[in-house]
């Protein structure tokens, strides 16, 4: 049932509550938190980001996010230097056991996110896709 006045925080929050504890669910074999998961895919795919860069994109704070950097650093999935090249900042770079464990987690991952959407079309899981990628910029 739908209902045109209805607030978008509160269906968005909903709809972000049951993709979390379907992936939540998912990575739980794999030793690894959604934010952690989230962090390995956006270092794949755009390798160098660093803490601050990470932090911005998730909207924490840099010390929150320090924290699941290390986490991720200490199980040997990333690698970020020593010391900084310039400044203080430290690019970040997805390890090659990082690689085999998103590929290793995809399936999961994929399943997790169809049973969210599994009341949608294949059509209109795509249009959803669009939109939220309108809407996130």
């Amino acid at each position: 049932m739908t209902n045109d006045g209805e607030l978008l925080g509160p269906l968005l929050y909903r709809v972000s509550a049951k993709l979390r504890a379907a992936m939540t669910t998912a990575l739980g074999p794999f030793e690894l938190t959604l934010s952690e998961f989230v962090c390995l895919k956006l270092l794949r795919d755009t390798p160098g980001l660093t803490n601050a860069d990470l932090a911005r994109l998730f909207e924490v704070s840099p010390q929150t996010m320090n924290a699941t950097m290390k986490a991720l650093q200490s199980s040997e999935l990333i690698k970020r230097p020593a010391a900084a090249a310039r400044g203080r900042t430290l690019p970040a770079e997805i390890t090659t056991a990082g690689r085999k464990l998103l590929e290793a987690i995809d399936p999961a991952a994929r399943n997790a996110e169809a049973a969210v959407l599994s009341g949608l079309t294949a059509a209109d899981q795509r249009r959803f896709r669009l939109m939220l990628h309108a809407i996130a910029g």
